[in-house]
């Protein structure tokens, strides 16, 4: 068996561990580490800044739901 053999196999492993959220989340960063040109990858941040952009409203329309009071450790 080769080196990348068995590192595919343990992959694999660790793999079937993962809930079906993380294993999207590894294969979007799988995908992204494939991604072979520039203009694939302007393509990718092209898609992602879109994204943003439609969510922006809605995230600073929702209201902040946690205070200062919230946090449990504080430096100084």
């Amino acid at each position: 068996m080769s080196q990348k053999e068995i590192l595919i196999s343990g992959i694999v492993k660790y793999l079937n561990l993962l809930s079906d959220e993380r294993l999207r989340e590894v294969y979007d960063f799988v995908r992204f580490l494939s991604i072979e040109s520039v203009e694939d990858f302007s393509l990718m941040k092209g898609v992602e800044i879109l994204s943003q952009e439609s969510l922006r409203e809605f995230l600073e329309s929702e209201p902040d739901i946690y205070s200062y009071d919230d946090i449990k450790e504080r430096n100084g």
